[in-house]
């Protein structure tokens, strides 16, 4: 494993593969939240999707007694699991590329509707948590797939597949 710079990592698993936080886009719906209905009781509430993912899962947050308390990384239909020979090097480029971010926060509602800066710091955890991209070269065309936890979603191709 090393590192080509700050943002990504190369393992080696059959084939060279790089490791890159994914980029994540924020719902344009976010405006709309009500803060005051949020402030009382659980709610899920959506906050954007992964771009590239092949299929259409919504990362969401957790929202208790106004406060987001955590991310829901939604296991897509057709999700794979990762192979148990590559969970070992993943888990320690994800690691590596994880250093020195920042821990997860309870982040009050109302400041991630109306302040960009919250919603930013949001975001961050979110491209810096549990899911990241896993992409590999092939006749100089670069696939990706977007994985979480122990699952990834791509493309279904076997000459394209990370594994």
């Amino acid at each position: 494993m090393r590192s080509t710079d700050k943002d990504a990592i190369q393992l080696t698993y059959r084939r060279t593969l790089t490791m890159r936080r994914p980029t994540f886009r924020l719902s344009s719906n976010i405006r709309y939240l009500d803060a005051a209905k949020l402030s009382k009781g659980s709610h899920s509430i959506e906050l954007g999707r992964f771009e590239g993912a092949p299929c259409d899962c919504s990362v969401t947050a957790t929202v208790n007694e106004g406060m987001i308390t955590g991310i829901v990384y939604p296991k897509c239909k057709g999700a794979t699991p990762i192979p148990e020979e590559l969970e070992k090097e993943v888990r320690a480029a994800r690691k590596k590329l994880a250093a020195g971010r920042p821990k997860w926060k309870d982040v009050p509602v109302a400041e991630f509707i109306a302040n960009k800066a919250a919603a930013r710091a949001v975001i961050t955890i979110i491209v810096d948590g549990d899911c990241f991209m896993l992409c590999v070269s092939v006749g100089g065309h670069e696939s990706c797939v977007i994985c979480c936890t122990d699952w990834c979603i791509g493309p279904s191709e076997p000459t394209l597949a990370a594994f």
